[in-house]
């Protein structure tokens, strides 16, 4: 087995008396799918937070790539290949998807201090954004207003914000919270076909979107990791089903 690409070890958080992760332990190897499930309160964003650099776990490490980013904050993070989404969109909405897509390029390309109006003079930056915006199928709405566009669609678009950091980890905070059928079954396309380079952390909801996706699946519970294992193997866990996914 390949070394760990994302190591969080023994995290340990709370908040005044209320433990919300109790010891912790995930390894992702590199190219992995790795879902994070459990009930509210079990403690998925805040592991999401900790290893994002948000906030610094009372116990603990994070390893990123055999680094030890515990204390680092979000920005050494990026450099270090990590990127994440968040549950709700956190976007430019009165800017176009080019625009926000040349931002995000610009920044991964180090060189955000340009004035917006020189941006014209760096053609790679509009070329990448557009090449970004073809993968995630976004060409159709390049000059459309960010406010203007459908929920499911801005979602795909925090993603290829994301993805333009160039990351080899990525962290998506419930891809498909609060969409449609349609807009679901879009995403889980997206995600399908993102590079199989990339290593995934996905906390999400739908059970079927999950499963689909996901190479391994941890289950928190209470802040604890409840089972570790293969999607079939959490779905067919006495434990899992009685405990969150309902007996049936």
């Amino acid at each position: 087995m390949n070394a760990p690409i994302l190591e969080a070890r023994g995290i340990t958080h709370a908040f005044g008396s209320l433990v919300v992760t109790d010891a912790v332990t995930l390894e992702l190897a590199p190219g992995e799918r790795h879902g994070l499930i459990g009930p509210n309160g079990a403690g998925k964003t805040t592991l999401f937070n900790i290893i994002a650099g948000e906030i610094v776990p009372d116990a603990g490490s994070v390893h990123l790539n055999g680094v030890d980013v515990t204390r680092h904050a979000p920005d050494r993070r990026a450099r270090l290949g990590l990127a994440r989404s968040f549950q709700r969109n956190n976007l430019f909405t009165d800017l176009t998807v080019r625009e926000n897509l040349a931002i995000a390029t610009a920044i991964a390309h180090r060189v955000a201090h340009v004035a917006w109006s020189a941006f014209g003079r760096h053609r790679e930056i509009h070329d990448s954004a557009e090449a970004r915006a073809v993968e995630l199928g976004l060409e159709d709405v390049l000059d459309t207003v960010t406010r203007h566009l459908s929920y499911g669609t801005q979602r795909q678009l925090e993603i290829a914000l994301a993805l333009a950091l160039e990351p080899r980890i990525l962290l998506l905070d419930e891809p498909t919270a609060g969409m449609s059928p349609e807009e679901t079954a879009a995403m889980r396309a997206t995600i399908a076909t993102l590079p199989s380079s990339l290593t995934l952390l996905v906390i999400e909801h739908d059970m079927e979107v999950l499963f689909g996706l996901a190479d391994r699946i941890t289950v928190l519970d209470y802040g604890k990791v409840l089972l570790q294992g293969a999607p079939q193997e959490v779905r067919d866990s006495d434990l899992v089903r009685n405990r969150y996914l309902g007996t049936q």
